[in-house]
């Protein structure tokens, strides 16, 4: 309750602050993350920031009939003990405020981000920004006392659901995925987007054995994949 307040008492202060010409970017971080068509992910919302910031709030859009966020951190986030965040259709609405203003890049908050739909490929997550309460604010050092309003630029992302399989995460499954199947067999620190879609047989390892069931369904479009799902 303490947090609902200052955050309302902090975002109603911010309509009344003037406001200023800044170089200060809030972000997503993976611009793209891979979200399992059975599962979840994880993406920050991260700020950087040539200005002094004590104070955010933004509101992330999604297509809710693709994907679902279902959890919000602030715990690692610059304003952790003072946040907040509510859900509604097609969008969550977030901010937070922190005691010690801060500059350079900091992590706000960690989103997790669940398929709804496995058929539907990539979904825009668009953060939103603009001339209203949706603008992040510095500490008030102006006399008479007020919030200053910094302008920022705003930099959405993307959820792109990944099938099992599906290794290089392009949308098909094809005899590239089976070779990079292959290369994580031999290489276990060869990079991999999402390494959930490789394990084919749910064994909890990487064998020729998935790049050979990779390549069958690439032959046949209905050959069974047996990715990990809760």
């Amino acid at each position: 309750m303490k947090a609902k307040l200052i955050l309302s008492g902090l975002l109603t202060l911010l309509l009344v602050a003037s406001v200023v010409s800044a170089d200060n970017t809030v972000y997503l971080e993976p611009q793209t993350v891979y979200v399992p068509e059975c599962g979840d992910a994880t993406v920050q919302i991260r700020l950087n920031s040539t200005d002094t910031i004590d104070t955010w709030s933004t509101r992330v859009e999604f297509g809710s009939e693709c994907v679902n966020i279902t959890d919000v951190s602030f715990a690692e986030g610059i304003t952790s003990e003072y946040a907040n965040w509510g859900h509604h259709a097609g969008y969550i609405y977030l901010g937070g405020v922190s005691p010690d203003g801060a500059t350079g890049d900091h992590l706000l908050v960690t989103l997790t981000v669940e398929c709804v739909d496995g058929s539907c490929g990539s979904v825009d997550l668009s953060i939103v920004g603009g001339t209203d309460e949706r603008l992040i604010a510095g500490p008030g050092g102006n006399d008479p006392p007020h919030a200053t309003i910094y302008p920022a630029t705003w930099m959405g992302g993307s959820a792109q659901i990944v099938g099992c399989g599906d290794v290089n995460c392009d949308v098909d499954v094809t005899p590239a995925d089976a070779g990079k199947a292959f290369k994580r067999y031999l290489d276990s620190g060869y990079p991999l987007d999402l390494p959930w879609a490789v394990d084919v047989n749910c064994d909890g390892s990487v064998t020729p054995a998935d790049a050979g069931k990779i390549f069958k369904r690439y032959l046949d479009s209905s050959y069974v994949l047996e990715c990990c799902c809760e």
